[in-house]
């Protein structure tokens, strides 16, 4: 037996260490999403139980079968016809099968069954729609992750660049040719650095803390993502036809589409409220015996005898007519009617809700592009304005100040550029996600 608790722990804790070790892709995040994702399972349930309901409705067709035992008995006195008073104590029992089937009712059971295919397909679409929300917050986190550990790269080379000009400021003061001053402010200066250096750090752990939450993770301190940039060539410009852009996000969308469903969902409830206008008509078979004893009376009676002697056979046909019900259908049909137009005004509510989701994905797209194209020549810019103040301060023609403002220009347009790109790949991903339901 311990041998057999080592060989767990042992492959527990094999297994924990492959975790560990495991980096995930954002096809890997999305993956495990729509499989843990406890609201997917949900939907995913949900699903299973309409399923369920399609099968009901089907077996309505097919006849019920019931069998049944009733046993009772009388006492007391009683009077006859004549006014004769007796004592009147019998046992009394019946037994047999029936069966009961729906002949006629205006089609009704066709119809629940295709109410119920209805409810089925409802219940698929909202699981797309819980996937298709989760994998756009996926997307959105796993980026913020890789965004944030850029911008570490890039706080890490300017706390290196801080590090040699406060080690530059050190000799140049001991040698007298630059004041204090110059020292303590590349001291603060490289202060400041590690300071944001160290915040940046944080927000990536916080930044994969969020992702792991969404993904559902037990543990997310050993949670971890591959390490890759986002390339230019990845974020190039697209040209989209807008009209052909929305008419591909209209017959992709599950939240679009799931209308067509719901409307003919209404369609049917009305046709079923219809069939009660018309009469019902069922058979009813009944095979049974039944068997009488006197009690007290000195009778005495055979039970298997009488079984055999009473045994008969029923056939029944039932007509239910429906003559006046308060109205009652009448204005569940009205109801249902403007459900419908309800369904339909709700239809244009979301292919216009679509429309601008879309059309706010692209606008934000190509604005980011043009941004980042705009920080590509602020970055080069600066990146000589700076190699010149560099030469300057070399020269002592300009001061410690003029240096630090400069480097500070050009990390704010490093950073710029860093966002612009990942809020540009997003957007992309995200116009591609709405015209094909796929991550590519």
């Amino acid at each position: 037996m311990l041998r057999v608790y080592l060989i767990i722990t042992i492959l527990l804790g094999i297994q924990n260490i492959m975790f560990a070790q495991k980096t995930w892709s954002l096809l890997d995040c999305i993956r495990y999403a729509e499989e843990n994702n406890l609201n997917i399972k949900n939907k995913r349930i949900e699903n299973d139980i309409k399923q369920i309901g399609v099968k009901q409705a089907k077996n309505s067709r097919l006849p019920d079968i019931n069998g049944y035992v009733n046993a009772y008995s009388n006492f007391g006195q009683s009077q006859d016809v004549f006014g004769n008073t007796q004592r009147n104590d019998n046992l009394n029992n019946s037994m047999g099968v029936a069966s009961e089937i729906t002949i006629f009712n205006k089609g009704k059971l066709k119809k629940q069954i295709e109410r119920s295919k209805i409810d089925v397909r409802l219940s698929e679409f909202d699981v797309k729609i819980e996937n298709r929300n989760l994998i756009i917050e996926v997307i959105q986190e796993y980026l913020n992750v890789l965004l944030n550990k850029e911008i570490v790269k890039m706080t890490e080379a300017a706390v290196s660049y801080s590090s040699r000009q406060f080690e530059k400021a050190v000799i140049t003061t001991k040698a007298g040719s630059t004041a204090l001053t110059v020292q303590y402010e590349a001291q603060a200066n490289l202060a400041r650095e590690k300071q944001k250096l160290e915040s940046s750090r944080i927000d990536v752990k916080r930044s994969l803390m969020q992702l792991a939450q969404l993904l559902q993770l037990n543990d997310y301190t050993s949670f971890e993502i591959q390490n890759s940039e986002v390339s230019e060539t990845e974020i190039n410009a697209m040209i989209y036809n807008r009209q052909h852009l929305l008419e591909k996000s209209y017959r992709v969308q599950p939240s679009l589409l799931k209308y067509t469903d719901l409307i003919k969902g209404v369609e049917y409830d009305t046709e079923l409220l219809r069939t009660q206008y018309y009469p019902t008509v069922s058979g009813r078979a009944t095979l049974g015996t039944t068997n009488f004893s006197a009690i007290g009376a000195g009778q005495h009676f055979n039970f298997f005898r009488q079984t055999k002697d009473n045994f008969a056979q029923q056939i029944a046909l039932t007509i239910n007519i429906p003559i006046y019900n308060r109205r009652k259908t009448e204005l569940q049909i009205k109801q249902n009617d403007f459900l419908k137009n309800q369904m339909l005004n709700q239809q244009k509510l979301e292919k216009e809700n679509i429309r601008i989701e879309v059309e706010s994905a692209y606008f934000d797209w190509l604005s980011n592009y043009q941004k980042y194209l705009a920080a590509k020549e602020v970055v080069s810019s600066s990146k000589i304005a700076l190699e010149y103040t560099e030469k300057s301060y070399e020269a002592g023609r300009s001061t410690i100040y003029d240096l630090n403002n400069s480097r500070n220009n050009y990390l704010q347009s490093q950073s710029d550029l860093i966002s612009s790109k990942y809020s540009c790949y997003f957007n992309k991903k995200l116009l591609n996600y709405y015209i094909s339901e796929t991550v590519n």
